[in-house]
């Protein structure tokens, strides 16, 4: 089974990509990506299979009642936003106990039994999953995973747009959301190094693909199409709509809009007002 690790670039719709992905019958897939923090690394290093599950279930809560996530908009899913969804955590540890048990388990396959157990647990058919998908979101998680891991058969999917907009975007965002107080001096330097210095930390790492986050607008068949061509997986029609556990999913509360779906017409907008000039004439330079 091939391990595919999604990266965001600054705003680049990592969570969008991966909503495109669920539901799809050959990819195993956790909703949300994954914290690969220090409670993670101790979790991996339980022994007892039991007890790993139960720190899994109290680690990620929001895996097994979607409505947790609010930042997310997890508790306003489906065609009329008054939806959300659960997962049976007595049935996962069952499914996880029973397919761990007489096994020595290394760090990854404890990480790959753990999403089985999540998916039949979802109801879906495990024997058809050909690749395992996790989003490691950032950089530094997903070069700790790596470190920690070692995963065999590991490729990198890092989402970029354009980026000017890349910078502007969560500029704008984070500002806005919930009046600034998420948004730090730090916070600027991280986006300005993840959009100039991302690809080629990551490519340090393992074999990157890249997708441009426009087109998934403009070129959405071609852009999967291609994904699965790549993969060797069938294109299938969940593919074209962005879903969480099958409801539609209407993008996170940072924003400060509901949006859903494929938009042709997007555009790119980069909002001047919160740059000076000099600032762009920088960013240009970087750029080239």
């Amino acid at each position: 089974m091939k391990t595919l690790l999604l990266v965001a670039g600054g705003r680049g719709g990592s969570d969008f990509f991966q909503g495109l992905l669920d539901g799809h019958t050959q990819i195993l897939s956790f909703p949300l990506y994954l914290r690969i923090d220090e409670n993670f690394s101790q979790m991996l290093n339980i022994n007892n299979y039991s007890s790993l599950a139960k720190k899994f279930i109290k680690l990620y809560p929001e895996f097994f009642n979607l409505k947790i996530n609010k930042f997310e908009r997890h508790h306003r899913l489906g065609k009329n936003r008054n939806k959300s969804f659960r997962i049976n955590k007595k049935k996962f540890l069952k499914n996880f106990i029973i397919f761990t048990k007489s096994k020595k388990l290394n760090k990854f396959d404890k990480i790959k039994f753990l999403h089985l157990a999540y998916s039949k647990a979802k109801g879906e058919n495990i024997k058809k999953k050909k690749i395992l998908f996790i989003h490691t979101h950032l950089v530094r998680w997903t070069k700790k995973f790596i470190d920690e891991i070692n995963p065999k058969k590991t490729e990198i999917i890092h989402i970029i747009r354009h980026p000017i907009a890349s910078l502007s975007s969560p500029i704008k965002n984070w500002l806005n959301y919930d009046k600034g107080s998420h948004f730090f001096p730090k916070d600027l330097h991280f986006q300005i190094d993840l959009v100039f210095n991302g690809i080629y930390d990551l490519m340090d790492l393992r074999k990157v693909s890249i997708i441009q986050y426009e087109n998934l607008h403009w070129k959405h068949k071609k852009v999967m199409n291609e994904f699965c061509k790549l993969y060797k997986i069938k294109y299938e029609r969940c593919l074209e709509t962005s879903t969480k556990h099958g409801l539609i999913w209407w993008g996170d509360s940072v924003s400060g809009k509901w949006l859903t779906g494929i938009n042709k017409n997007f555009k790119i907008n980069i909002d001047t007002s919160y740059f000076f000039k000099r600032d762009l004439y920088f960013f240009q330079f970087l750029n080239e």
